[in-house]
């Protein structure tokens, strides 16, 4: 008689599948989670939730909550200023060639500001571009030079 690992299994081999098959669902389960998220409401405006999960060696998870609406067929650039703890101003976004102004917040549960993984000092300059070849890749570029990289869904 064989051992049955559930009893509805024939024999050995189906529960080793299922048990693959389960695995495989919990791994790709979480790694969607742990993805970088960038939410586009439609194709010319950056409006609403803007969650970007960024893991540090800390396993810190990093969100830039909510964006106001920003039109990005023509943008070239956005230019975040850090002017407090808790907040970066997007300085200035080109847009057409003009510009315009907009807030977003940036926290941790440690409610420290870091972005790319790496803390922000006070009164640093980022910059965030947006692919001329692919309108829906977004990139967060520190002065170092770090870059990441994010898809727009």
């Amino acid at each position: 008689m064989k051992p049955y690992t559930f009893f509805f299994f024939h024999n050995r081999g189906d529960s080793q599948v299922f048990s693959a098959i389960v695995l495989l669902g919990i791994i790709l389960a979480g790694s969607y989670a742990l993805l970088p998220k960038v939410y586009l409401t439609s194709s010319s405006s950056f409006k609403g939730l803007l969650d970007i999960l960024t893991k540090q060696e800390e396993q810190l998870k990093i969100h830039i909550a909510y964006v106001t609406s920003l039109e990005i067929n023509n943008m070239t650039e956005v230019v975040m200023y850090n002017y407090g703890e808790h907040e970066l101003k997007i300085a200035s976004v080109l847009i057409d060639g003009l510009e315009a102004q907009h807030n977003i917040s940036v926290y941790d549960d440690n409610q420290q500001v870091f972005i790319c993984g790496q803390a922000v000092p006070p009164k640093s300059l980022f910059k965030i571009t947006f692919s001329k070849q692919n309108i829906n890749e977004l990139c967060l570029i520190l002065e170092n030079g770090l870059t990441k990289c994010f898809t727009i869904r």
